[in-house]
């Protein structure tokens, strides 16, 4: 984990950039248990949409809140967070993944015309948006879950997979310290970045100077360096067995660093570590690609190939996402992945 304390500062609060910049701007809130006991198919309704709110009336309804209550430590309220979490009865709207952006375009702010703007931020990916409010929790966690027995005599083994990703985990940092496995925090203030890393479990949960009805407005964007590459390769394959769509174009992604690398001035001369990475991945990826396709001509179906793209095409039995290669049933000219191929 890594805090950078920016000396970039915004001239334009994020509430004027929601209720003047970007008119009509909307958002659906989610219920969320603020609880540490065991999550079970029981629990699916905590995540249904409840509401709709507009973001004019919400936010002057808070700014003038605000105006009303004392600052409050960092200690206690983290200390008033697992208490809440220890009774297991409190429960607060959660506003996740919203298109869109707080930072300004107005030309005289200083954050919004720096580099660290996250909308232009590594050749302009798209950033997402979390309005909370106080004690607000968001977790990230290789996903490695036990199958729970309620859950399969619900939906079956089939469904599980898919139920999966809605499963979300936190509990007391100290279980962890018990088992001497290291524990890292930070605060992170306004206009400050926190940059987290791959292979780690992160958890949070959104905390105000301003008492219990504290009001955050959070933004993350996703990047990557080219030894991504790889594991992305590994998800694609666990996301194509569970048949759901990939969150990241895979292939189009790969395919396109590698034109990029190959058109570099560098190329063949010096190579980065992250060059590296995308090479190897690519290549791994085309022969794989390959013994497929020698397998389906030897099977001689009526095989086509074109220099330009077809864009991606979704495969109808895995989902896997399709850039270079897919088949065409003559039939019913449904596409699946060339893994299909028989």
């Amino acid at each position: 984990m890594c805090k950078i304390v920016s000396t970039w500062k915004a001239s334009v609060p994020a509430s004027d950039v929601l209720m003047k910049e970007q008119r009509g701007f909307e958002f659906k809130a989610y219920i969320q248990h603020l609880r540490l006991h065991e999550w079970n198919v029981s629990d699916m309704p905590n995540f249904l949409i409840t509401q709709r709110w507009r973001m004019r009336h919400l936010l002057k309804d808070l700014v003038l809140m605000r105006l009303l209550v004392l600052p409050l430590s960092h200690v206690y309220l983290e200390k008033q967070y697992w208490g809440e979490m220890a009774r297991g009865t409190a429960t607060i709207e959660y506003g996740v993944n919203i298109d869109g952006s707080a930072f300004s375009s107005h030309p005289n702010d200083p954050l919004g015309q720096s580099n660290g703007n996250l909308k232009v931020f590594f050749f302009n990916p798209t950033p997402l948006t979390f309005l909370t409010l106080l004690s607000s929790q968001f977790d990230k966690v290789d996903r490695d879950y036990v199958y729970d027995p309620d859950i399969l005599s619900h939906i079956g083994k089939a469904g599980a997979s898919a139920l999966l990703a809605e499963k979300t985990t936190m509990f007391p940092p100290n279980i962890l310290l018990q088992h001497n496995v290291p524990v890292h925090k930070a605060v992170q203030m306004v206009g400050e970045y926190v940059i987290t890393f791959p292979r780690a479990y992160h958890a949070g949960f959104s905390q105000d100077s301003f008492s219990c009805i504290g009001f955050n407005c959070g933004e993350a964007v996703n990047f990557a360096f080219g030894d991504w590459f790889s594991w992305g390769a590994m998800a694609g394959q666990v996301y194509a067995h569970s048949c759901q769509m990939v969150i990241l174009p895979y292939e189009e992604l790969l395919c396109k660093e590698a034109i990029i690398l190959s058109k570099s001035s560098n190329y063949g001369i010096t190579e980065t570590a992250s060059e590296s990475c995308v090479r190897s991945s690519f290549v791994a990826h085309i022969e794989s690609l390959n013994i497929v396709l020698w397998r389906l001509h030897n099977l001689e179906p009526s095989i086509t190939y074109s220099a330009v793209s077809q864009g991606i095409i979704i495969c109808q039995l895995c989902k896997r996402d399709c850039y270079l290669t897919f088949l065409e049933c003559s039939r019913c000219f449904c596409h699946t992945c060339i893994f299909h191929g028989k």
